[in-house]
């Protein structure tokens, strides 16, 4: 984002987590798809924590950004409010989608030999490590609240990938 002072430019940077909404990819859409295919998957217990942010949230803080002059020559990460686990995750996945999330417990220490053997050690690593970001300072200096809360971005998602699959 960036803005004008005279002659010079200004800018900020926003650092997002991963990012889901309509037309998500990569391992958000394996994980809708494997709860909407009512697979058991071995994510229970995983007690990591997870900052997401859902694409209308992004772009509510970017606009957010553009009128913000405190934020100038900042770098700030923005979130959702809520951070979750990943088994805390396909839960509130499969309330969205509308069928249960068919999750068991498997240690880490297992799933990320598991990885290791089939060459997955990166995919592993970010199911089952933290990544959580404090988006305060953003929120502060912008005068940001996120307007769609997790429960209600999940909604909009599982909505998308439904008319995705009604085709």
């Amino acid at each position: 984002m960036a803005g004008l002072r005279g002659n010079a430019i200004e800018g900020v940077v926003l650092r997002l987590p991963l990012t889901y909404g309509a037309g998500v990819k990569g391992n958000f859409l394996a994980l809708i798809e494997a709860i909407a295919a009512r697979r058991r998957l071995p994510l229970a217990g995983i007690g990591n924590r997870r900052s997401l942010l859902n694409v209308d949230n992004a772009v509510s803080a970017i606009a957010a950004a553009l009128t913000a002059p405190a934020l100038a020559g900042q770098t700030l990460p923005i979130a959702d409010k809520e951070s979750v686990s990943t088994s805390e995750l396909a839960e509130r996945l499969g309330k969205a989608l509308g069928v249960p999330a068919r999750l068991f417990h498997l240690p880490a220490s297992l799933l990320r030999a598991g990885a290791a053997v089939t060459g997955k050690r990166a995919v592993a690593s970010r199911l089952l490590g933290s990544l959580e970001v404090d988006a305060q300072q953003f929120c502060e200096l912008a005068g940001w609240s996120q307007p769609y809360t997790l429960d209600e971005g999940l909604a909009a998602t599982a909505a998308w990938w439904r008319l995705r699959h009604a085709l």
